[in-house]
C-alpha cells in the first residue's frame, strides 16, 4: 500500500560563514526563497520548509506549484528521503522513484553500462535490479557499442539518453518529478513521453512540480501551493490555481472571498464569469481519491455506513486507498432502489468491496432481494482493451488477480447474494432475473461495460439507477465516450459526479424495439 503523511514538517538548511551583513542575507532570501530564521555566530538558518502536513493515498495524482525557490524541489526531495525533517514527523510506505536530478552519479570516465547500476543504485535500486534493467536500457537508449565505451566519448544528447533510461528504468509506487524535461532529438522525445506517460498511469501515488498549467491539469487531480516553505492546498479548478502562480510572492496580495475569474469564453461574443469563491483553504472536511471538499461529510460518522466500509475494506479491495464517499454513493443509491421492484447486480466485483459494503449497509432490505455479482475474478483479457485502456494494463494485471474463491468465501454467509464468473455479457444468461432497480457497473474497459448497459438499461425499472464507477475519471476517455453516446440515443445525459462516477437514472420505459423484445420474452 503505498501512503505519505506529513506532520508539521520543519526542513531547514545552516548556511555556515554567512556574515550578517543586511545585503549578505537579503541575497541569500532571494536565491533560497527560504525564511532566515536565525543567525548566531557565523551561522544562517534557512527554513525551507515550515509546517508541512498532508497526507497522500494511493489514486492521488498531486501538483506543486509555487514561484522559483518556493520550495517545490526541496518537498520532493523531503518525500523522496533525501532530506531529513528538523522538526515533524513523516510516514512514507512504497517505492519511491525521483525525477527531479537526471544524471546523479554520473561519471564520465566510466562506461555507459557502469553507469547504469551506479546511477541506478544512487536511485534506491539494487545492483541485482540495475544488471536486470541493463537490456532495457540497451532497448530504449538504442546506443548499441557505445555502451561499452566511457562516456566522455558521448555526445550531450547521448548522455541525456543514458540518464533519463537509468532515471525511468525501475516501475515505482510513488513517483515524483521536477518539471517536464525535453530529451534529445524529436523521435527520442516522443519515446520519452510514452515512457513518462506510462510511469504516471502505474504509479498509485503521483507528485509533479511544474509551472505549466496545461501539464498539472492533465495530469494531477489535486494542487499544493508552496509559498516560502509554507503549504496549502488550492480549493479551486487547477486552471485558476495555476494560472494565479505567475502572481504570487511577498509582493502578490491574497486571494479575495467571492473573487470572480473570467473563463475563457464558451462561443464567440459570449463572456462569462464564473464564482470560484475562496481560492486558498487550509482544513478540508475530506480529502481523498481526488475529491476536496469544505462541505457536510456528516456520513463519514454513521455507525452504519462506518460499519458497512469496514466489510468492504476487509476484502482488500482497495489495497489501503480512502474511497469513503464513492462508496457512501453506491451504498446510498443501492438503498433508495431497493423499494423498488427488481434485483441488484454489480458488473465488475475484483474482490467484492463496494458489493459487500452494500450488503452490510442494507442488511434485512435485501432480504427479499437477488443480488448478483458478475466478474472474471482474474483480471480483464487484454483483447478487449482498446489502445488507450492497453495503457493502464500493468495496472489492471497487478491490482485484479485470481480472487474468486476469496470473493465466495466472502459472500458465503449471505444466500441472496450469486456469484458468477465468466466475461460480460456471456455470463448473463446465468441471471435468472430480468428486471433490477439497481445496476453497477465498474469494468475498466469500455466494450465489457457498454454489453452491459445495453443487455441490462431495459432491464432496468422505472425509479432505477446505473450507476458508473468510473465515468468522470479523467483517464477514462474511452469509457466516458460510450456511455455519453449511450446516453445520446436515449435523449439523457450522464450525471457526473465529483467522487469520479457517473449517473443514469431511469425515468420513463423505453419505446425502442429493445424493449418490446423484453416483455415478448
Amino acid at each position: 500500500m503505498a501512503h505519505i503523511k506529513f506532520e508539521n514538517v520543519t526542513v531547514q538548511y545552516p548556511i555556515y560563514n554567512a556574515h550578517s551583513l543586511s545585503l549578505r542575507n537579503q541575497l541569500v532570501r532571494i536565491s533560497t526563497g527560504g525564511l532566515l530564521e536565525k543567525e548566531s555566530s557565523n551561522v544562517v538558518t534557512i527554513t525551507a520548509l515550515s509546517g508541512v502536513s498532508f497526507e497522500l493515498n494511493e489514486g492521488d495524482t498531486v501538483g506543486l506549484v509555487g514561484h522559483n525557490g518556493a520550495g517545490k524541489t526541496t518537498l520532493l526531495r523531503t518525500m523522496a528521503g533525501i532530506y531529513p525533517p528538523a522538526v515533524g514527523e513523516i510516514q512514507r510506505q512504497g517505492r519511491v522513484s525521483t525525477i527531479i536530478e537526471l544524471g546523479a552519479g554520473l561519471d564520465i570516465e566510466l562506461s555507459g553500462y557502469e553507469n547504469i547500476v551506479r546511477m541506478g543504485m544512487l536511485l534506491g535500486s539494487s545492483h541485482g535490479e540495475m544488471e536486470a534493467a541493463i537490456p532495457g536500457v540497451e532497448a530504449f537508449t538504442e546506443l548499441g557499442d557505445f555502451l561499452s565505451m566511457p562516456v566522455r566519448t558521448y555526445s550531450s544528447g547521448m548522455i541525456m539518453r543514458l540518464m533519463f533510461a537509468v532515471g525511468t528504468a525501475i516501475r515505482p509506487e510513488i513517483l515524483l518529478i521536477d518539471e517536464m524535461f525535453g530529451t534529445g532529438d524529436a523521435a527520442f522525445q516522443e519515446k520519452a513521453q510514452s515512457r513518462m506517460h506510462e510511469l504516471i498511469s502505474t504509479a498509485k501515488i503521483f507528485v509533479f512540480a511544474s509551472h505549466s498549467q496545461d501539464l498539472i491539469k492533465k495530469y494531477c487531480r489535486r494542487v499544493f501551493s508552496l509559498e516560502h516553505g509554507t503549504l496549502t492546498e488550492l480549493n479551486a479548478p487547477i486552471s485558476v490555481a495555476v494560472h494565479g502562480i505567475a502572481r504570487t510572492g511577498p509582493d502578490a496580495p491574497p486571494p479575495a472571498t467571492g473573487q470572480t475569474v473570467a473563463a475563457v469564453p464558451p462561443s464567440a461574443g459570449i463572456k462569462v464569469k464564473k464564482p470560484v469563491g475562496n481560492v486558498v483553504v487550509a482544513n478540508p472536511t475530506y480529502a481523498q481519491d481526488g475529491l476536496y471538499t469544505l462541505h457536510c461529510v456528516d456520513f463519514m460518522s454513521d455507525e452504519r455506513f462506518a460499519k458497512a466500509y469496514a466489510a468492504g475494506e476487509a476484502t482488500g479491495s482497495w489495497s489501503g486507498a480512502a474511497v469513503h464517499w464513492r462508496v457512501y454513493v453506491a451504498c446510498w443509491f443501492a438503498e433508495g432502489a431497493s423499494s423498488l421492484e427488481g434485483d441488484l447486480i454489480e458488473c465488475g466485483v475484483n474482490r467484492g468491496g463496494i458489493s459487500r459494503a452494500i450488503v452490510s449497509y442494507l442488511g434485512t432490505k435485501l432480504q427479499d432481494k437477488r443480488f448478483y455479482l458478475l466478474d472474471t475474478f482474474q483480471g480483464i483479457p487484454v483483447t478487449i482493451l482498446s489502445d488507450r485502456e492497453m495503457l493502464h494494463n500493468k495496472y489492471f494485471k497487478e491490482n485484479y488477480t485470481e480472487c474468486y474463491q476469496d470473493v465466495l468465501n466472502t459472500f458465503r454467509e449471505f444466500p441472496q447474494v450469486s456469484v458468477v464468473k465468466g466475461l460480460v455479457p456471456d455470463t448473463f444468461d446465468k441471471v435468472d432475473s430480468e428486471r433490477f432497480c439497481f445496476v453497477h457497473i465498474d469494468m475498466n474497459n469500455a466494450i465489457s461495460e457498454m454489453a452491459a448497459a445495453e443487455y441490462l438499461w431495459p432491464r432496468l425499472v422505472v425509479g432505477g439507477c446505473m450507476l458508473l464507477d468510473d465515468y468522470a475519471w479523467v483517464i477514462n476517455v474511452d469509457q466516458r465516450q460510450a456511455f455519453d453516446r449511450f446516453a445520446k440515443q436515449r435523449d439523457m445525459t450522464v450525471l457526473a459526479l465529483p467522487t469520479g462516477q457517473g449517473l443514469l437514472m431511469k425515468t420513463r420505459e423505453a419505446s425502442d424495439t429493445r424493449a418490446e423484445a423484453i416483455s415478448n420474452s
